[in-house]
């Protein structure tokens, strides 16, 4: 098994949990560290998008998940173990 940050794995435990807001922290910490990664990049926007549109921001969602969907094209099919196609379906709902 790979070993990736636990910042990582503990992005999926909180996006399980809908708690988005916490996903965003946790992603940018290691998106920070490389501003060229854009799949941290993809998965920090898409928890934000998510996150807005549950305050009511839909206008506001659907953008930052369009960037979201652009920046996590590359990584597809896979990419440090998450299958994006499940993950670029959900941005296509927004």
């Amino acid at each position: 098994m790979t070993d990736y940050p636990l910042e990582y794995y503990q992005f999926f435990v909180h996006f399980n949990e809908g708690d988005y807001y916490t996903c965003h922290d946790l992603l940018e910490e290691m998106w920070m560290t490389d501003k060229s990664n854009l799949f941290f990049k993809g998965l920090l926007q898409m928890s934000v998008a998510i996150y807005h549109y549950e305050y009511g921001n839909v206008k506001g969602a659907r953008a930052m998940m369009r960037t979201a969907h652009e920046y996590l094209q590359d990584y597809r099919p896979k990419h440090w173990c998450l299958i994006l196609k499940r993950y670029i379906r959900l941005s296509n709902l927004v």
